[in-house]
């Protein structure tokens, strides 16, 4: 018995979503990514990380990628427990760790979220400048600047791995930050200083929709169809004390729209 294969089948017979465990394409700490027709990817996550994403929903904002669509899983028992007990078994879908026998706790623990989503070009190299920019944080902190950009270098010295493109999405609309990070960036290397002059149009777009996002790294970025730098993976969820409590409250508020399940319960 193929618990993937035929967990998929369940989900694309349910959703009307044509996918199969053959078209795996990555797979990560949060779930795994299907590639879907038309430039489309979806994704099987956590349920908190589709519910956030429902804000995205049919926004069309430069740099972010596009969700068409983002919803409930209850899996049924038998994907979890094939044998039909409630034993451990590692004989299970573990799309994500979710299902896993020592990170299951009570109801909630055979619910998964999934996100219908704009398909980006993602890369090595990409990933590899990315990654340097996001380096060069280190070197950028030890020099004094304004007031305001070295109030933004103590605040992130208290958080855990807070680098450049963290810092620099939290702090886009501080005008004085953004200049002394420019100026820094374009001495010390051309190639990633025209990659953070693509980012910086990418922040200011996200933050317009007044959220923080916390924990950016370089593996969330890729080219969309026209060739423009787009972000994806955008979460907020474990940053809640970070936005606005109107915004959080909004979201908080939304409810699933989609939910994929055996039957109506």
């Amino acid at each position: 018995m193929d618990i993937e294969a035929d967990f998929m089948d369940w989900f694309s017979k349910k959703s009307k979503i044509k996918v199969s465990d053959k078209d795996l394409i990555g797979q990560g700490v949060e779930g795994k990514v299907y590639a879907v027709g038309n430039n489309k990817v979806l994704k099987i996550t956590y349920p908190s990380i589709a519910h956030t994403n429902q804000y995205f929903l049919n926004r069309d904002i430069q740099g972010l990628v596009k969700v068409y669509q983002a919803g409930l899983i209850r899996v049924p028992m038998r994907f979890k427990y094939p044998n039909g007990t409630d034993t451990n078994s590692w004989d299970s879908y573990s799309g994500i760790d979710l299902l896993e026998p020592d990170r299951t706790f009570g109801k909630g623990d055979v619910e998964l979220g999934y996100i219908l989503m704009e398909k980006v070009k993602t890369s090595k190299k990409l990933e590899a400048d990315l990654k340097g920019l996001d380096e060069l944080w280190y070197e950028f902190k030890k020099h004094e600047y304004s007031d305001a950009t070295n109030d933004v270098i103590i605040k992130a010295n208290r958080g855990f791995g807070v680098a450049l493109l963290e810092s620099l999405f939290a702090n886009i609309n501080n005008e004085s930050f953004t200049k002394d990070l420019i100026e820094f960036v374009a001495t010390k290397d051309e190639k990633l200083y025209a990659l953070l002059e693509e980012l910086i149009p990418v922040a200011k777009n996200i933050s317009s929709l007044e959220i923080v996002w916390g924990d950016v790294h370089h593996q969330q970025f890729g080219y969309n169809t026209k060739g423009m730098l787009t972000a994806f993976d955008v979460n907020f969820s474990n940053t809640q004390t970070m936005n606005p409590s109107d915004v959080m409250k909004k979201i908080d508020k939304l409810k699933f729209k989609n939910v994929i399940q055996e039957e109506k319960l």
